[in-house]
């Protein structure tokens, strides 16, 4: 599968979970899709180590892309609203998966 198509599949089927998230009103269809996402990813992986975590990459950038693309949309309390929601996100995975330090969060950067 090309790139670009790969791409335009993870896309579709992110705003598609969107859509659906926001139609029930509940977790359940973002959950579903991360799961095909991470499950997928975990196939791929099988068959090409390069190819490890593509799918979940292509999501996070997606979804920082529409988010940046929101900007000048924005005014300064949606900016915060968004902010704030994006640190409210971390700080639960940083305390269930990173032991509630949030030095944990830098463990993977390289500068």
């Amino acid at each position: 599968m090309a790139a670009n198509d790969l791409l335009d599949l993870v896309a579709d089927e992110l705003e598609a979970a969107i859509g659906q998230t926001l139609a029930e009103r509940r977790a359940e269809p973002a959950r579903q899709f991360a799961s095909r996402l991470v499950e997928t990813d975990s196939d791929t992986a099988l068959e090409d180590k390069s190819a490890e975590r593509l799918g979940l990459k292509l999501a996070f950038v997606l979804l920082a892309e529409w988010h940046r693309s929101l900007r000048s949309d924005f005014d300064g309390p949606a900016l915060v609203d968004l902010l704030s929601a994006l640190i409210w996100l971390t700080a639960g995975v940083t305390a269930t998966h990173g032991g509630g330090d949030p030095a944990w969060l830098r463990q993977g950067e390289s500068r």
